[in-house]
């Protein structure tokens, strides 16, 4: 994928940068233990040397504070620059707004953002639907339902790759 005008990485958190563990209540800054996915400090390291790193979370009751306490557990907080969810934007994944609202803040027009994710109708589909890039991170391997693209589809999947791990996604990033 070429990041040459990119200046931006917007991840998904849970099971894209932290693992979100099944039916543990309560906000994860406040679990027992928390877990950085495989792979993410080094990618993270690496990438935050030419890129802002952001945080686009559809997270309902964690606040940017829940958040970053919940990096800063892992040691991952160092590289993030931006933390957007919920309580600090007043909108949610999969509201277009909620994109949109991130590169007001930010200044950036889509072309200058990569949204990585692990969900596709609440990361990857606004995202590239505003004109991001974006790669899916679809560990499962699941198939896209064409249908809801209709005729976006060719616009749309342009700008989408897709990797199984955040492993490789260094190597479709080429870092």
């Amino acid at each position: 994928m070429q990041l040459d005008n990119r200046t931006t990485l917007l991840f998904d958190w849970g099971d894209t940068l932290m693992e979100d563990t099944p039916g543990v209540p309560g906000k994860m800054c406040e679990w027992p233990q928390v877990k950085a996915m495989p792979g993410a400090e080094k990618m993270l390291q690496t990438l935050s040397q030419s890129f802002q790193i952001c945080i686009a979370t559809g997270a309902e009751q964690s606040t940017e504070a829940d958040i970053r306490k919940a990096f800063r557990r892992v040691d991952l907080d160092q590289y993030i620059d931006h933390y957007f969810c919920r309580q600090n934007t007043s909108l949610s994944k999969p509201d277009p707004a909620f994109y949109q609202f991130i590169l007001n803040e930010l200044g950036l027009a889509a072309s200058d953002v990569v949204m990585i994710g692990d969900h596709w109708d609440k990361d990857i589909l606004p995202a590239a639907g505003l004109g991001m890039a974006a790669v899916w991170i679809n560990v499962q391997g699941q198939a896209v339902d064409r249908t809801e693209l209709a005729g976006e589809r060719d616009r749309l999947m342009i700008n989408v790759k897709q990797c199984q791990s955040l492993n490789e996604l260094a190597q479709l990033l080429a870092i």
